[in-house]
């Protein structure tokens, strides 16, 4: 029978107890971040050590379950988005832009610094949110980190979903439509001279060739790398926080047969 008496929030807002109105409301801002819900796991964590003890999952009720899950979702489809412009310019745009127009390649330099540009905030925010497996104990904690990366994983297989397709999409009707993508393509000419030499002059064809033989083959590669990375960025944190927790059981199943056998 659960004791409905018990309140977790204010269970462990003793182990951080301020009675300052400002920071009240920082802290409520901060509660809707990665950075929020990371530190009340991690208080989650520390308190169910203090207890020594089993505590029932429900305690971390329906409504928080659905709160964890609600800032890992929107914080992934963001930083989806961003990823996502950013591979476009860096990746799709740039490189050829560069081999058609400027006659020039990437250096070995600005691959490594586009790479990195495109991917770096994602592996490190990946990095980050692998460490939550140091607190991957109790059943309180287990159950707010995977709310918090079920919302962020299922954000980014959407979002590499909405990219496959969108991109796919982009695909087909430039090939299937090329009459009307070429008289689109013209309302960019002004746009592109912009960052041309002064000596060249942009016509309707050059642009039209610029797209369909450099920008549609670069975008096709990279709708299918871009989806791969979502995935892998999506289930990295998620399979090495439920592997550790694997281990830590076994482990302990060990240590304590070890300890009986003894």
């Amino acid at each position: 029978m659960v004791d409905t008496g018990f309140d977790l929030d204010r269970a462990t807002q003793g182990l951080n107890n301020d009675d300052n109105s400002n920071d009240k409301n920082h802290n409520d801002k901060e509660s809707t971040t990665l950075i929020g819900a990371a530190s009340e796991i991690q208080q989650y964590s520390v308190f169910e050590k203090e207890q020594k003890k089993h505590i029932n999952s429900n305690f971390f009720t329906l409504g928080k379950v659905i709160e964890f899950f609600k800032i890992g979702f929107v914080n992934g489809f963001i930083e989806g988005i961003v990823l996502i412009n950013m591979i476009i310019f860096l990746q799709v745009i740039y490189p050829t832009f560069k081999e058609y127009f400027l006659n020039q390649g990437l250096t070995a330099n600005e691959k490594f610094i586009w790479f990195m540009i495109s991917y770096f905030p994602m592996i490190i925010l990946t990095i980050w949110l692998s460490t939550l497996a140091r607190f991957y104990h109790g059943s309180i904690t287990k159950k707010a980190t995977l709310s918090l990366l079920t919302g962020r994983t299922l954000a980014f297989l959407a979002k590499a979903l909405i990219v496959f397709f969108l991109f796919s999409a982009i695909y087909e009707v430039s090939m299937n439509s090329q009459e009307a993508t070429y008289h689109f393509l013209s309302f960019f000419t002004v746009i592109v001279e912009f960052f041309l030499p002064d000596n060249y002059i942009l016509t309707n064809d050059d642009l039209w060739n610029y797209y369909i033989n450099y920008i549609i083959p670069s975008l096709k590669e990279t709708t299918i790398n871009t989806f791969i990375g979502l995935v892998i960025f999506a289930v990295i944190p998620y399979i090495i926080v439920i592997t550790t927790g694997i281990v830590r059981v076994v482990k302990q199943v060990k240590g304590g047969k070890t300890y009986d056998e003894y």
